[in-house]
This record gives C-alpha cells, sequence and structure tokens, in this order.
C-alpha cells in the first residue's frame, strides 16, 4: 500500500512539472525537398531569430526559424548550435549522421505563436527536426586536437584597432552572426565578419578575440581556443593569407599535371601568399598546438521528412 502511495505521488509530481515546463513547439511550420537550385546568395537563409536581440541585418521574422538552400546538417548544427566555424576543421566528425544529410536541401519554415528567446526558437526546431524527420541525437564532449590561440607579448603586442567605446552593440553576440550568410557590410553590426577585400582577408567590427578565433577554425584545420588573456572589442583587418587546405590542392594539382596542371596557374598569384601563421605573428598572435574537449552530436536515427 505505502509502495503504491509513493508511486502515486511520482506520477503526480512528474505531470506536475510536465506541466510547468511544456514541451516548446512551433505554432506552424512547413517542411518542403528543395529540387532547384538558388539563383544567387539572397535566395539563401538559414537562422532563427529571437525577440532577444539579433542582428540587425538579419532578414528572418522575429519568431521565426528559417532554411532555405541549406542542406540538413547545416539545420541541424543551427538547431543544436554547433559553430559552423567548427564544422569545417572536423568534417564528418562534430555532426556525424549518414551521407544523405550533406546533400539534401529542404525548404523549412517555422513561427512561433508567441514571444520567445533564441534558445527556445533552437528548442523548438529541434522539436520539428525529432517528429518531421524523425531526429534522434546524443551529445557528447571529445578531446580533439587544437589549437590555442595565444598573445605573443601581452595585450600590449596584439595590433588591432580597439573599437569605439560608444559604439552602440545592444544585446548583440557572435551566436547571431554564426548562421548569416552572404552578407557584405558590417554596418550597425557588433561581433561579426565579412570577407574581406583587396589585401584584407577577413574583417570583423567590435569582435572578441573569442570571436577571432572561432572564424580562425575554417582554415586552421583544427578549432581554435582563445588562451590570449586579452579583453575588449577589437576592429579586425586581417591579412590576406594562403589558407592551408588551397595550398594543398595547388601542390596536388601541380603534381598531377595536364589537365589539372591548369589550376596552378589560377592559384600562382595566391600561392606566393603568407602562411596564416605569419599573418597572425604580424598582428602579435601565434597558434600553439593543444587539445580541447570539443562537443559533437552523434545523429543515431534520421529519417527522410514525412509530408507537410
Amino acid at each position: 500500500m505505502k509502495a503504491s502511495r509513493i508511486l502515486t505521488l511520482v506520477l503526480f509530481a512528474v505531470g506536475f512539472v510536465n506541466a510547468q515546463n511544456p514541451r516548446l513547439e512551433f505554432e506552424a511550420a512547413s517542411v518542403r525537398p528543395m529540387n532547384t537550385r538558388p539563383s544567387g546568395p539572397v535566395d539563401r537563409a538559414l537562422g532563427c531569430r529571437g525577440s532577444d536581440g539579433g542582428s540587425p541585418g538579419t532578414v528572418i521574422p522575429v519568431g521565426r526559424c528559417i532554411a532555405r538552400y541549406e542542406p540538413l546538417r547545416m539545420v541541424i548544427a543551427l538547431a543544436y548550435d554547433i559553430p559552423p566555424a567548427s564544422m569545417y576543421p572536423y568534417e564528418g566528425q562534430v555532426l556525424s549522421g549518414p551521407d544523405w544529410i550533406n546533400r539534401e536541401v529542404y525548404n523549412i519554415e517555422a513561427k512561433a505563436d508567441a514571444p520567445a528567446t533564441q534558445a527556445q526558437l533552437r528548442q523548438m526546431l529541434q522539436a520539428l527536426l525529432a517528429e518531421r524527420f524523425k531526429l534522434k541525437v546524443h551529445r557528447e564532449l571529445r578531446e580533439m586536437p587544437a589549437w590555442a590561440l595565444v598573445a605573443k607579448n601581452g595585450a600590449k603586442g596584439v595590433k588591432f584597432q580597439s573599437a569605439p567605446k560608444d559604439r552602440e552593440c545592444g544585446d548583440q553576440r557572435r551566436r547571431d552572426h554564426r548562421y548569416e550568410l552572404g552578407a557584405t557590410t558590417l554596418t550597425g553590426h557588433c561581433h561579426a565578419f565579412v570577407p574581406g577585400t583587396g589585401e584584407v582577408m577577413i574583417e570583423g567590427r567590435s569582435v572578441e578575440m573569442a570571436d577571432l578565433a572561432e572564424m580562425l577554425s575554417i582554415w586552421a584545420e583544427r578549432i581554435v581556443v582563445d588562451k590570449t588573456g586579452v579583453q575588449g572589442l577589437f576592429d579586425v583587418k586581417l591579412p590576406r593569407f594562403m589558407p592551408p587546405q588551397m595550398a594543398a590542392a595547388a601542390l596536388s594539382a601541380n603534381i598531377a599535371g595536364g589537365a589539372e596542371g591548369a589550376r596552378v596557374k589560377v592559384l600562382e598569384a595566391q600561392i606566393s601568399l603568407p602562411t596564416l601563421n605569419s599573418v597572425l605573428d604580424q598582428m602579435g598572435l601565434k597558434l600553439e598546438s593543444t587539445k580541447a574537449p570539443v562537443e559533437v552530436i552523434v545523429i543515431d536515427s534520421v529519417e527522410r521528412p514525412t509530408e507537410n
């Protein structure tokens, strides 16, 4: 009898907690496979925009998550807040699953029925993926090779311009800009980067050293973690350099000769560029080999979506 009463109390408590914390879901959502190609960068979109800030330049309305012309793996990365920059050095490792999620593209548009934060929208997107794609995942922390971004001579040796102290950044964070595609301007943005022009590889506005470290992961072939100890916001112009991946491609093309060798002519001018390490050295920074815990998402199961 006593055991029965205890079980009843436990079930009541669980029901009460679930009632107090209902599952977050979108009011309406559409999922459609896309079989066409985008006509330009403006056709592409990927992101969620919550009520707690966000990029001033985003085209995504508040309270929505939108994906257009992006493979499913990028939508999953968005839902689980995996920085796209970490997906380049660890191809197939930070998000592992069947190969078709890298190829198949879906148009996903989802709307919340009430104001929701970025974190809440991501939870709703997770629920949508679970419902429509039968997605099941688990998280792991794995020790992986990494780079530590270090200031060679402390903060005074870092040769980036400090951002104006009176610049209005509001509640912007690096997360607000991770999934922006085809950005060409930094006006009104903080913690954001755009591709540079001329002698500049990338340009950042009001960025922290941790923001820069995340971006460097794209080219460094390992995740980069900030170990500079340098505080504050900076306006960054990183001189153009030869990404290691491009150097390897040029070498491969040169060895292959023939038609492949013709590609070398296109790369010759770029091969003469300095390396990433030499550019960082000019800026008073360096990369040191280390290991770091990297959060990965392992896909346990996923299916092609059900009809709307």
